[in-house]
């Protein structure tokens, strides 16, 4: 039906359109500075599970996951963790040519940090605060925040770690 340079291109127009570049911090009590760091790339279809499921089987990461929001249902496909460094690579060979590429290239460095990061390594202060700067930046640009509030996280995991 596609062939994997349309459905690449289709995923590029997808991810410009529907998806989604987070980093998200939250409070951990399990480790020592109380915080926990998780990239995550996010791409949604209103019930069109097939298409998603397309995109996931190309893509070989992530999840397909149903919801019912607010006001109808809708699928999406969640990639977190080390599995983003396949959305980096993929998103190298296919950039990006709408609004999204801005919040991509920020989003690339924290994934980056958060690869070469060893596993079941507690993070230092050093590290978490060049992350959160990293969400910080994402946070300044007009088409974040739009997506996802204010700058209120960034700026209360900063002064935490102080």
């Amino acid at each position: 039906m596609w062939d994997d340079r349309d459905l690449a291109n289709y995923i590029v127009g997808q991810a410009d359109a529907d998806s989604s570049f987070v980093i998200t911090i939250m409070r951990c009590k399990g480790n020592k500075y109380g915080l926990r760091v998780l990239p995550l790339w996010v791409t949604e279809k209103h019930g069109d599970t097939e298409v998603l499921e397309k995109i996931h089987d190309f893509l070989g990461v992530g999840r397909v996951y149903a919801f019912h929001g607010k006001s109808h249902p809708y699928i999406a496909l969640r990639v977190a963790g080390r599995d983003c460094a396949q959305i980096v690579q993929f998103f190298e060979q296919f950039p990006l040519r709408g609004r999204k590429r801005e919040d991509f290239e920020i989003w690339k460095k924290a994934v980056e940090l958060y690869v070469s990061h060893e596993k079941g390594r507690q993070w230092t202060r050093h590290e978490l605060s060049q992350i959160i700067k990293i969400r910080h930046n994402m946070e300044s640009t007009l088409k974040y925040r739009r997506r996802c509030g204010d700058r209120k996280s960034a700026t209360l995991a900063l002064q935490q770690l102080s």
